[in-house]
């Protein structure tokens, strides 16, 4: 299930499963690819309104003090950082594009109806939606924590990593740059985490 789960398109094969194996039922073969083909590549939204659409029944009260949504990326990659072999597969850049664009928008609907400490700047234009709030009051704190694999951010954690290693970081087909990866994600935690932005109220210890 791991491995179909992450079997981003162009980068690894689907992952064939047997699905509806019952006693006395034939089972179905699917083929399974990255979740990230959804709108839903962030799925923080989506357990969002699982906790509380009524169709889910599980009926979770809204409100900042008694929802607190934790996300955390795996990492922004460049967008500048060219792929030669995108250049003939414009349909296929047009879809990575797409993907982009949903998990922005992820973004954008969470800071829009929450109280948010690590709100980001979604552009220019729309800024961090600080004076902003759908509704009027926040149905949740949120809070998103993720690395950007842009050179000069990855240059102020890592000042001695090479360019051209630092362009390889956008690559996800790439085991090798697990180790510093990790250690990115690690210097990220330890400046961008505060205990702070968790309310007393969400203090499980």
């Amino acid at each position: 299930m791991v491995r179909a789960s992450t079997a981003a398109p162009s980068f690894f094969n689907p992952e064939t499963i047997k699905i509806g194996e019952t006693q006395g039922r034939k089972p179905t073969e699917g083929d399974f690819v990255d979740g990230g083909i959804s709108p839903f590549n962030n799925p923080a939204f989506q357990a969002f309104m699982y906790a509380t659409l009524d169709g889910y029944c599980l009926n979770w009260a809204t409100g900042p003090k008694k929802i607190l949504l934790v996300s955390v990326g795996t990492g922004a990659t460049d967008p500048t950082v060219n792929r030669p072999f995108l250049a003939a597969e414009n349909a296929l850049k047009s879809f990575l594009s797409l993907m982009d664009d949903c998990a922005s928008l992820q973004e954008i609907m969470l800071q829009l109806i929450s109280t948010s400490p690590t709100a980001r700047v979604i552009d220019r234009e729309l800024g961090d939606l600080g004076n902003d709030l759908l509704g009027g009051n926040p149905l949740l704190t949120y809070l998103r924590y993720n690395v950007d694999l842009i050179g000069e951010k990855v240059k102020e954690l890592c000042p001695d990593l090479q360019d051209s290693k630092i362009e390889s970081l956008s690559a996800m087909d790439a085991p090798e740059n697990m180790e510093i990866l990790l250690k990115l994600g690690e210097l990220t935690a330890e400046s961008d985490v505060n205990k702070s932005q968790f309310p007393s109220n969400f203090d499980l210890s």
